[in-house]
């Protein structure tokens, strides 16, 4: 079960509102969006994760 918007601090706490083999593949995708793009920051919005920045 996806956290509620209102009560995520961050990205840890979006991936800690899934299940152990989710997250541990979003903790992979995590690793591979910050090696493709290392200039990107992390956003919370719509209740989904994802990188923003000027670049992507």
């Amino acid at each position: 079960m996806k956290p509620d918007e209102t009560t995520l601090k961050d990205i840890d706490d979006y991936i800690a509102g899934f299940s152990a083999n989710v997250q541990k593949i979003l903790h992979l995708t995590r690793r591979t969006i910050r090696k493709a793009a290392p200039d990107t920051t992390e956003a919370i919005s719509y209740q989904a994760d994802g990188p923003s920045g000027a670049r992507m």
